[in-house]
């Protein structure tokens, strides 16, 4: 039992919990890698991004909830699993950085109740100060029974997934820092470097050609020793550089599947084979991630500036074919009223009739 006088405290969680977790991961895998610094956290991340900064704004929140506010709070959705702001007295939203919840008496429990330290930064000051739950604006990305002020992202549920994609990451990078070069095999008596050096002026047209041909002898005599000890092809370089395998290949592919999946988006976005395809999957994550964080960024700033405000997504894209069929439609009947007698004016009145907008 907690008395009345007794105060606890709970850290946010949303960046200091992700950081623990990230160092536990690389002190198991005996590496710093991070998660957060993969594409396939930023990828979602940007698109959640985009697609709230393009959202309208309805209601009483035009001059307060920005396009710049919103492609912040997608990023930090997706990134860190919230978004916080504090609303100054000018009714401007400062986003928060640093939060610490402070939950004070047997109420704690209950949201209204809470109260959190927070510091906002400028570009060359901070400020920290306690405020009460309705002075600040918080958008989850999911939140569990046990912490539910702590915001959770994607890579939190998703944490084995987010090392694997972290490490072949990691691995790919490695790969790709190998040395570059072409290796060019040469007898082993050709006297580099000497005055018989036969190889000179090749390698001076090799170190100069930047891309412009060089006349070579042939290989094909043996280097003087005759055609049985010449090579199979004429002057054929080996090419040093990265050489993933295949498995590695689909391994990373198959990680980037499942991590844009934990974020809510379907691989067809980025892989589809046909425009009807991409379109299915631009609907299933606009009506799945993108419309339901707009719905609770709308509730949230509503219940804390005590206005009337709405998120609306841009849902044109969503139905392209539908919207072609409709206007065909639509230009069919107007021709046939036409063909009875109706004018123009005539046709298009029926017909609007017939096909309202929604």
């Amino acid at each position: 039992m907690r008395w009345p006088w007794q105060r606890e405290s709970r850290a946010s969680g949303g960046d200091f919990a992700q950081a623990l977790l990230d160092a536990q991961l690389a002190a198991a895998a005996a590496t710093t890698t991070r998660a957060d610094q993969t594409s396939d956290v930023e990828i979602p991340a940007r698109a959640l991004s985009h697609a709230l900064a393009g959202a309208t704004v309805e209601g009483d929140g035009l001059g307060v909830v920005t396009p710049e506010w919103l492609a912040l709070c997608g990023h930090e959705i997706i990134r860190r699993g919230e978004h916080v702001s504090f609303i100054h007295p000018s009714m401007a939203l400062v986003p928060v950085n640093d939060l610490n919840w402070e939950i004070e008496s047997e109420q704690g429990e209950l949201e209204r109740d809470w109260r959190a330290r927070i510091t906002t930064y400028g570009p060359s000051a901070s400020r920290t100060r306690v405020v009460s739950r309705d002075q600040l604006v918080v958008v989850r990305w999911a939140a569990t029974s046990g912490t539910p002020h702590v915001g959770r992202g994607p890579r939190h549920f998703a944490s084995l997934a987010a090392r694997a994609s972290a490490e072949s990451e990691r691995a790919a990078g490695d790969d790709q820092a190998t040395p570059v070069a072409p290796l060019i095999t040469v007898p082993a008596h050709a006297n580099q470097g000497g005055e018989d050096d036969r190889l000179k002026s090749l390698r001076t047209q090799l170190a100069n050609g930047r891309g412009k041909p060089a006349l070579v002898p042939t290989v094909n005599e043996g280097f003087g020793e005759g055609r049985g000890s010449a090579p199979q092809r004429d002057w054929n370089p080996t090419r040093l550089g990265p050489a993933p395998s295949p498995d590695q290949v689909e391994s990373r592919k198959d990680i980037h599947t499942h991590m844009l999946a934990a974020a809510g988006m379907p691989i067809a976005m980025f892989s589809a084979t046909t425009a009807q395809s991409a379109r299915e999957g631009l609907r299933q994550w606009t009506m799945g991630v993108v419309m339901p964080i707009c719905k609770l960024l709308g509730s949230e700033l509503s219940r804390r500036l005590d206005a009337e405000i709405r998120i609306m997504p841009d849902t044109y894209g969503l139905d392209l074919q539908g919207r072609a069929g409709a206007a065909k439609a639509k230009a069919g009947a107007i021709k046939t009223l036409m063909d009875a007698g109706l004018t123009l004016e005539q046709a298009k009145a029926e017909v609007a009739e017939m096909f309202p907008d929604d």
